[in-house]
């Protein structure tokens, strides 16, 4: 409980225009979260990256997602969707900052988790194959990338009742990276 008044505190702070004293509050919140506890750490952590990637500190942004990895390959085993969880943030963060072939080891191994744990959850496979390909089109391998993503998009669109989170968004950013990739491609 006191992670989360941490957590409270700290939209707060940013909401009155302190973001160091933010950083703070959410740091101590993820300090007392445990790695096990994912449903809270992984608000925490996203919270803790957008005030880090506002303040221009982007390395500190991508270690909080490394740290986290670190912390549940302790906890869960390398199969664990948490993994898959963690290895998906750090991905996505990476491409943010446009590491994308940082980004690509950690996307594979998602996607090799998601489609092992994951086979009726289709979208959530799909969703990290839009995220990989957009790895491979910022690599400039858009022959490697036109299947994931074409893959991908066609798979949100057909489960797009099943989509969790806000589902059109979901569609619409695969079908931006299809169109990112052939623009790209020219």
């Amino acid at each position: 409980e006191y992670h989360y008044n941490r957590y409270i505190l700290a939209l707060g702070y940013h909401a009155n225009g302190d973001l160091n004293k933010a950083i703070e509050m959410v740091k101590r919140a993820l300090e007392h979260s445990p790695a096990e506890v994912s449903e809270e750490r992984t608000d925490y952590e996203a919270a803790l990256v957008r005030l880090l990637e506002e303040s221009g500190d982007q390395a500190a942004a991508e270690q909080v997602y490394r740290d986290t990895l670190a912390a549940r390959r302790l906890h869960f085993p390398e199969s664990h969707l948490d993994i898959a969880s963690s290895l998906d943030d750090l991905g996505q963060t990476l491409i943010l900052h446009e590491k994308y072939a940082d980004a690509e080891p950690y996307l594979r191994k998602c996607l090799e988790i998601r489609k092992a744990a994951l086979p009726a959850e289709e979208w959530r496979i799909a969703h990290t194959m839009s995220v990989l390909g957009t790895s491979l089109v910022g690599q400039g391998r858009f022959t490697e990338a036109e299947p994931l993503l074409v893959r991908a998009f066609h798979e949100l669109q057909a489960n797009e009742r099943r989509l969790a989170g806000n589902p059109l968004a979901m569609v619409r950013e695969a079908l931006d990276a299809v169109v990112a990739l052939y623009t790209a491609w020219g």
